[in-house]
């Protein structure tokens, strides 16, 4: 029986907009997919989950391998809380779900300055019985290590929980240890696949 939610964090209770972020900077929509893919063939970006690398560091390697890009890189990446869309309608059914007396857990990659400046700040939180994030514990997603982690630290059982996860290798991943796994592939997908879980629950 299911009794613990495990809930990664982006496009699952937040959404991204990295490219009206970019456009709203004055850059065209072309010039902005361009930016946003030249974060990420610099450097393993999961070492900077994993609290490896600085975000000075991930800076520095991204302008050195784009100069021509590297004023928009800066900016782009010094400005991570800019990128995140709230789901306010995520939020509510997981607040329902932990009235309800589900456990509501938090597994996600991210670094240590992304995470305090953009994401902790929201108000499920409140609704959270425990979070792991990545940078903590050196160890991303989908490596069956920060699941096991994550199990241990809370005392979780895996036959009790359920992993939401907008990738499908971590969902996979987490159902190799025997945790029931749900793949996101969208807001309102999600949204209704709350209120059913909702609905099942007794009382």
């Amino acid at each position: 029986m299911i009794q613990n939610l495990i809930f990664d964090v982006g496009e699952v209770l937040v959404g991204y907009r990295w490219e009206e972020m970019l456009t709203m900077h004055g850059l065209s929509p072309e010039r902005a997919a361009q930016v946003y893919d030249s974060c990420f063939d610099t450097l393993d970006w999961l070492d900077y989950d994993k609290g490896l690398v600085t975000l000075e560091e991930v800076i520095r390697r991204a302008k050195a391998g784009h100069p021509d890009a590297a004023e928009d890189l800066e900016w782009f990446l010094n400005n991570p809380e800019m990128m995140v869309v709230p789901r306010p309608r995520i939020w509510q059914r997981l607040c329902e779900l932990h009235d309800k007396g589900m456990g509501i857990y938090i597994l996600s990659n991210y670094s240590r300055e992304y995470f305090n400046r953009a994401i902790r700040g929201f108000h499920f939180f409140r609704a959270v019985d425990g979070c792991l994030v990545s940078y903590e514990v050196g160890l991303a997603k989908p490596d069956p290590a920060i699941y096991t982690c994550l199990l241990e630290r809370f005392r979780l059982k895996a036959e009790t929980c359920l992993f939401l996860d907008d990738r499908l290798e971590n969902v996979e991943a987490a159902r190799q240890l025997g945790i029931a796994g749900y793949h996101v592939t969208g807001e309102e997908a999600l949204a209704d696949y709350l209120s059913g879980l909702f609905r099942n629950l007794p009382g």
